[in-house]
């Protein structure tokens, strides 16, 4: 209180404590705006994070399943050898007999 003057009859004078008040409000409007914008671009990054994973999530659900065709296809092809070398044993089998 010691930055405003003194009123004739021993109290602070209105002006002074006024102008005081409306500064600290507009201080504070101020932070208020400050942290209202911290906030936004928080949920900006949050949301664009979210949005990452969720494409990230998309293309590893691709790359699995394309795993799997290509665990299917090796699994036929091993099927098709298998197929081969006993008809090749057959094959051989009556060649000789």
């Amino acid at each position: 209180m010691r930055n405003f003057g003194m009123a004739l009859f021993g109290g602070y004078k209105r002006d002074e404590v006024d102008k005081y008040v409306e500064n600290l409000i507009d201080g504070l409007e101020e932070l208020k705006e400050e942290q209202e914008g911290s906030v936004q671009q928080l949920q900006e990054e949050l949301e664009q994070l979210r949005q990452q994973i969720f494409r990230q999530e998309q293309q590893l659900q691709e790359k699995e399943r394309q795993l799997s065709a290509g665990e299917e296809e090796r699994q036929q092809l091993v099927l098709q050898r298998y197929a081969q070398s006993c008809a090749q044993s057959q094959l051989q089998k009556l060649a000789g007999g």
